[in-house]
């Protein structure tokens, strides 16, 4: 199914491939808001009746610097932030992704410990070898 070219108010579009939700903003302003859906991300709760985002939404690079919550197909508005509890709320958020992916990182190996993929006489053996495929000696 192809997006649409132009999204209606009051309707939340699901992307399950893309892991995303796409609505105008609550407010009425006509902004579009992606909502990404990953780990880090939002939560998308759906019980085939009723659809919910946790946490909040908070536009706060908008002009209408709406904040609410999706619960139960229905808009709760949250309490307008301040320029220093946006600030906050993202340095916040910064940590939290830094955290999460330092977790999910693979560890490093230590120089000692690391294997050694390659010795002289076995480079020495398998140049023998391709120089002989090639027809040389």
């Amino acid at each position: 199914m192809k997006s649409p070219r132009e999204l209606e108010h009051g309707i939340l579009y699901i992307c399950c491939r893309y892991r995303a939700v796409k609505h105008l903003c609550a407010c009425g302003c006509g902004v579009a808001v992606n909502i990404p859906l990953y780990p880090t991300g939002w939560t998308l709760i759906c019980d085939g009746v009723s659809v919910s985002l946790w946490p909040s939404i908070g536009n706060w690079s908008e002009n209408c610097q709406s904040h609410y919550w999706i619960r139960n197909n229905r808009i709760e508005w949250g309490p307008k932030w301040s320029r220093g509890r946006i600030r906050r709320g993202r340095k916040a958020r910064e940590l939290e992704l830094d955290q999460y992916f330092r977790a999910t990182a693979a560890p490093r190996m230590d120089q000692a410990a690391r294997p050694k993929f390659h010795s002289p006489r076995l480079i020495d053996r398998l140049m023998r070898r391709f120089n002989r495929l090639l027809g040389g000696k």
